[in-house]
């Protein structure tokens, strides 16, 4: 699979070594839910772990960090539609993932094994993501669990507040960060 012929390599906003560890997690699970697929790089990197499966993506299909004119909807329709050209079950969910109709539909995709929560960074949206998908994956990852700006810090508090709850890990070298909770709980 060539995971870069889409979009370049640039748009994966992830720090690489935090993003390799997480994607060894990710590896031989059947079903990945990614809340905030931006560019759709992410979830092609997903996909590769992974091998086949299912991955569902969660997104607005708007980024307001793009450059002016950019839509990034074309770029992650476009890796949705390779993955499946790769006979990937990938599916776009376009909207809020706080909405609760599109929390319904990605219910009726799920279980997964791994989801990914890298959308809504203030604290009230990323805690509704582990609220509302949590409970239906059995590794939860977080992105920029160390990110502190004001209003994007909503990982590192929610982190701050859950990690010790569950067997967890933590993979940090940027100013980002990315964390992993491996849930008991039954899936729902």
């Amino acid at each position: 699979m060539n995971d870069r012929a889409a979009v370049p390599a640039n748009r994966l906003a992830q720090d690489e070594w935090e993003f390799s560890h997480m994607l060894m997690h990710v590896s031989g699970a059947s079903s990945v839910l990614e809340i905030g697929s931006r560019y759709g790089e992410s979830a092609r990197r997903i996909a590769k772990a992974m091998g086949s499966g299912r991955i569902v993506c969660v997104d607005l299909g708007v980024d307001p960090f793009s450059p002016p004119g950019h839509d990034i909807l074309t770029d992650l329709t476009k890796s949705v539609d390779d993955l499946c050209a790769q006979r990937f079950d990938a599916r776009l969910v376009l909207g809020n993932s706080q909405d609760q109709r599109i929390v319904e539909i990605v219910r009726e995709l799920g279980p997964f094994d791994f989801l990914f929560i890298d959308g809504d960074h203030s604290y009230n949206g990323v805690h509704s993501d582990w609220t509302n998908y949590g409970p239906m994956a059995r590794t939860v990852a977080f992105h920029d669990i160390v990110y502190g700006k004001p209003g994007f810090d909503g990982a590192k508090t929610l982190w701050t507040q859950i990690k010790h709850a569950h067997t967890h890990a933590e993979y940090v070298r940027s100013g980002l960060g990315i964390g992993i909770l491996f849930r008991e709980e039954a899936l729902r």
